[in-house]
């Protein structure tokens, strides 16, 4: 497996992007998967970040979030204009991404999740505003054992509906978005 992380403080959300995607095209890293987080600064392009990074790094899968500060690499970025992605070349693991709505806590969940028998993790990230995050732990406890949940809450927003929260070429604002790591 191969990743890199690299991070952009131009404060042109379109330069941003575009110094991530270079810095990865250079890597030559193939992109099983891909996490983007962005500051609030970059929030309302969000949509245009995805949409950039989805067609010119075509991973397999990709979430995020925007949040209060990012970190990659070496630097931290916080107070002021920040684009992070982490890249994974992820040869064996299957990755199944997800959003889980308010309409998605019926029958069915863990499926729509992508778990299975070689579950070996979800990454995820939440709306702390729409997120029933006690619920969430408790039913992957009794439901997933095995299957540990990583990641944290998107932080860049005061109220529900403003934060961002990305699902392969997806941004939404409302609920969790993750992904399963399955394999042997």
């Amino acid at each position: 497996m191969r990743f890199l992380s690299c991070v952009s403080e131009a404060e042109a959300t379109e330069e941003a992007v575009e110094e991530v995607i270079n810095r990865a095209q250079t890597a030559a890293i193939q992109a099983d998967v891909l996490f983007v987080f962005f500051t609030a600064h970059h929030r309302d392009q969000a949509e245009a970040i995805v949409e950039k990074l989805w067609l010119e790094l075509d991973p397999q899968a990709a979430i995020g979030c925007s949040a209060e500060g990012v970190i990659g690499g070496d630097r931290e970025v916080e107070r002021s204009p920040g684009l992070c992605i982490l890249v994974g070349h992820t040869p064996g693991v299957r990755v199944h991404p997800f959003h889980i709505g308010d309409e998605d806590w019926g029958e069915g969940l863990l499926e729509r999740m992508g778990h299975g028998p070689e579950t070996r993790a979800f990454i995820g990230f939440g709306d702390p505003y729409t997120t029933p995050l006690n619920q969430l732990l408790e039913f992957l406890d009794e439901r997933a054992p095995g299957s540990p949940l990583v990641g944290g809450m998107a932080s860049s927003a005061r109220s529900a509906g403003e934060n961002a929260l990305v699902r392969n070429d997806q941004v939404l604002t409302e609920g969790f978005v993750g992904l399963s790591l399955s394999g042997p």
